[in-house]
C-alpha cells in the first residue's frame, strides 16, 4: 500500500513537472492573431511577440530566461514607457520578466505573467546604461537592488526620484490596469500632492516588489477569451496600508504571504484554448 502511494506521488510530481516544462520550453510563439487567453494566473497567449532586447529608453535583463515575450499591446506599453522616462531624464528602464513564448505557468518565480499582459520593471539602473547598450554579460550579471528594506521599513541608498516617476508614468497609461509595488513604496507615494494623486488607486501594495514594479494591463479590446482581474477598489488605497505595515497585522501578513508563495510555480487549471497551443 505504501509503495503504491509513493508511486502515485512520484507520478503526480512527474506530471506536474512535465506540464510546467511544456510551457517553459516553448521558444516560438503560437501562431495566429494576438490574443490573451484566460487569467493572469491561469492562462496563455496566442500571437505573442518578442520584445527586442534593446530599444529607446529600455534594456531587457536576464534574456537567458527567455521571458521576453508578450501580447503586442504589452510591448507597446513598455516601449512607450521607456521613451517617456528617457525624455524626462529618468531612464533608461531595465525590463525584467514579461512572459514565455506561449505564456502559461513558469517553473519558478511567478504565479502570474501567464497571459502576456504582465511585466516587471526594475526601479534601479546602473549609470553606464545611460551611455551605452548593456552587454549580454551585464544583462546577466547586473544585480537588481532593493530601493526599500521591507524588514527594517527603511529606504535604501538605491532610492531616487526615478522610483515615483516610473510608477506614476506607468499608472498614467490607460492600458494599464494596476501597478504592484512594495507597501512601503506605496506609503511614500501617498504623501504625493497634486494631480498625480488620482493615479494612486491603480498603484497597489503587494508582497515583495522592493526592487521592481509589476505592471499589469487590462484585457485588450477584442480578446474575448481574456479574463479580467476584479476592478481595483475605489479610493486611493492609502488607508489600506495600516494592515500592510502595522506590527499588529504581522501574523496575518505572514499567513497571506505563505498562501501567495504556494501559488508561485504551481500549475493551474488552464482554459481549453490553452491546451490547444501545446498539443
Amino acid at each position: 500500500m505504501l509503495l503504491a502511494t509513493v508511486a502515485s506521488l512520484v507520478a503526480l510530481t512527474t506530471t506536474v513537472g512535465a506540464k510546467r516544462t511544456v510551457w517553459s520550453q516553448a521558444v516560438v510563439p503560437a501562431s495566429g492573431s494576438a490574443s490573451a487567453i484566460g487569467s493572469y494566473t491561469a492562462g496563455c497567449v496566442r500571437g505573442a511577440k518578442a520584445l527586442p532586447l534593446s530599444g529607446k529608453g529600455y534594456e531587457v535583463m536576464r534574456p537567458e530566461r527567455k521571458r521576453y515575450f508578450g501580447h503586442p499591446e504589452l510591448l507597446s506599453v513598455i516601449q512607450d514607457l521607456g521613451k517617456t522616462l528617457l525624455a524626462a531624464k529618468h531612464g533608461p528602464i531595465l525590463v525584467g520578466d514579461l512572459g514565455q513564448a506561449k505564456g502559461g505557468p513558469s517553473p519558478r518565480g511567478h504565479a502570474s505573467h501567464q497571459s502576456g499582459l504582465d511585466v516587471d520593471i526594475w526601479f534601479w539602473h546602473p549609470r553606464i546604461a545611460e551611455r551605452r547598450t548593456l552587454t549580454r554579460r551585464e544583462r546577466r550579471k547586473t544585480p537588481n537592488h532593493r530601493v526599500v528594506d521591507p524588514k527594517k521599513l527603511e529606504y535604501t541608498k538605491y532610492w531616487s526620484d526615478d522610483v515615483p516617476a516610473m510608477i506614476f508614468a506607468a499608472a498614467a497609461d490607460a492600458r494599464v490596469s494596476r501597478v504592484l509595488v512594495n507597501p512601503l513604496i506605496k506609503k511614500h507615494l501617498c504623501e504625493t500632492k497634486g494631480t498625480k494623486r488620482k493615479l494612486l488607486r491603480k498603484i497597489r501594495p503587494w508582497y515583495g516588489h522592493a526592487d521592481h514594479m509589476h505592471v499589469r494591463l487590462h484585457c485588450p479590446k477584442g480578446n474575448r477569451h481574456c479574463v479580467p482581474q476584479d476592478e481595483v477598489p475605489k479610493g486611493d488605497g492609502c488607508s489600506d496600508l495600516e494592515w500592510w505595515l502595522s506590527p499588529k497585522a504581522k501574523k496575518d501578513r505572514k499567513k497571506g504571504k505563505k498562501q501567495y508563495l504556494s501559488n508561485v510555480g504551481a500549475v493551474p487549471l488552464l482554459p481549453d484554448q490553452c491546451q490547444e497551443l501545446v498539443r
